[in-house]
């Protein structure tokens, strides 16, 4: 009876470890059909200029002023540190589970060019975001905002089944809308108060004074062709 219970409990290890053999190799194959990298970018034209633009994305305090992810969760918390530019970081803390936690560090900024930023998201692995401006003239400016991962070998699996371009795409199409509109509305705000300013600086009265002298000039340069003798 003994010899028969060993031959059974054999028996059945042998499938049991022949069913894990398969399920291993189907693992394997998966992780190799995946995606070695993931790159998703999204580019939108905008009618500022890359310094503009640039002021903006190089800071990632400014980031509060357009970016996407303060939308999904405006009860997260940020720690900033080192200013703006290279070496700069933010850190967050979310519940919101799109947002979650992480660390955001700028690791080259080229001025009115470009910004480099390395992400590691917590329990995530780390990847890379970038800005890339482009100058279209001195008023307009290409802005491309773009993401890529390298994807360890045993993870590739997960790229098969998220789709990481729609998961990600329309949220920085969303930010770079966000980002436009504010600096269109910064823009606005500028003007207003330039015009403001021309209107305390002007005297009272030398608006009229100046419209006058203006009539006044014209009136005597018709007068004058009027009077000289036709030919």
């Amino acid at each position: 009876k003994l010899l028969s219970w060993l031959f059974k409990s054999i028996s059945i290890m042998k499938k049991i470890l022949f069913v894990i053999a398969i399920l291993v190799l189907i693992y394997l194959g998966l992780c190799v059909a995946g995606p070695s990298e993931i790159r998703v970018s999204r580019s939108m034209e905008m009618g500022h200029s890359t310094k503009d633009v640039f002021d903006q994305v190089n800071s990632f305090q400014n980031w509060e002023n357009w970016s996407p992810w303060f939308e999904l969760d405006p009860n997260a918390t940020y720690e900033y540190n080192k200013g703006i530019g290279e070496g700069s970081s933010a850190a967050w803390k979310s519940e919101e589970p799109k947002v979650g936690n992480g660390k955001q560090s700028i690791i080259k900024s080229t001025p009115n060019e470009s910004v480099l930023i390395d992400l590691n998201f917590e329990g995530q692995g780390s990847a890379n975001a970038y800005f890339e401006l482009k100058e279209i003239d001195s008023k307009n400016a290409d802005v491309e905002w773009g993401f890529y991962m390298e994807m360890p070998f045993f993870q590739r699996v997960f790229g098969l089944f998220v789709d990481f371009e729609n998961e990600i795409g329309p949220t920085f199409e969303r930010g770079l809308n966000n980002l436009n509109s504010y600096l269109a509305s910064q823009s606005l705000i500028a003007e207003e108060e330039f015009e403001e300013y021309e209107e305390e600086e002007l005297p009272e009265g030398k608006e009229e004074d100046s419209k006058s002298s203006v009539a006044e000039d014209i009136a005597e340069a018709i007068s004058v062709e009027e009077e000289e003798p036709q030919e």
